[in-house]
């Protein structure tokens, strides 16, 4: 009899759909979840890689948010951290950084999530398209990351909406 075993994801898959899901649910902090290039195609590249600095072992992802920055490793359920991994991790954690391990476009949306409640800043996509029209088009109309709500934004829109006709 066969055994029915789920297939995992790839973890570039799990990548493509976290960058993917922020991208499109933040998208006035398009830029600060980036990935850094630390796997070489061939022994060339490889070896210029190194030349420019790029580290074996670097997290997938690193996030830059409310001036800290936090390190995504992306494993699928079977994944598991390579020796460079688990060093990087260690060095990370040891400067009082943030280092996380992520197996699921659910984990990593939690995650972000939490940095978000935990910095005292918006979570969810309208408050995230609030700042975008804010950043925009704020001319000192007193709206802010900090107090941004539906009706701050249907405020900043009416009077945007005033001024442009």
């Amino acid at each position: 009899m066969l055994s029915h075993t789920p297939i995992q994801p790839s973890e570039t898959r799990i990548q493509a759909l976290c960058f993917q899901w922020h991208w499109n649910t933040f998208p006035a902090y398009r830029g600060l979840l980036h990935t850094h290039n630390n796997n070489s195609h061939n022994a060339i590249k490889g070896a210029l890689n190194k030349a420019l600095g790029i580290v074996k072992g670097v997290s997938d992802l690193e996030y830059f948010f409310a001036g800290k920055s936090y390190f995504i490793e992306l494993k699928n359920l079977v994944g598991y951290q390579t020796l460079e991994q688990k060093q990087f991790q260690k060095l990370v954690e040891s400067q009082g950084g943030s280092y996380q391990i992520v197996r699921s476009l659910e984990e990593f949306q939690h995650l972000i999530e939490g940095i978000h409640t935990q910095c005292n800043h918006p979570v969810s996509s309208h408050q995230a398209t609030c700042i975008q029209v804010i950043s925009e088009t704020n001319r000192n109309s007193g709206c802010n990351i900090n107090s941004c709500s539906p009706l701050t934004c249907i405020h900043v829109k009416q009077q945007n909406d005033r001024n442009s006709g």
